[in-house]
């Protein structure tokens, strides 16, 4: 959450293993993020709080769509002042 990098001495898939997978999500060979520290995603991008872009592979595009989709769907509040900004353009 606030940008720091870590450089574990284990490989990747190792510490995947270990991280709660409800609040961390592999998107690239050389990535896992913080599903509360992502803003924004794209097909081939995640965009952190910070600012960071993160990529998404090909084989990990799936995935990050179904994940993010989930933890990032607007909530009822949010999704009524969607609709109104929607209807007043």
């Amino acid at each position: 959450r606030n940008g720091t990098t870590y450089n574990p001495s284990i490989s990747i898939a190792a510490l995947e293993e270990q991280l709660p997978t409800a609040l961390f999500l592999r998107c690239h060979a050389s990535y896992i993020v913080n599903i509360r520290a992502v803003r924004a995603y794209t097909a081939t991008n995640i965009t952190l709080e910070t600012g960071e872009l993160i990529p998404v592979s090909r084989s990990y595009k799936s995935r990050v769509r179904e994940v993010l989709a989930l933890s990032h769907a607007p909530d009822d509040a949010q999704r009524t002042d969607l609709e109104e900004q929607r209807i007043n353009k």
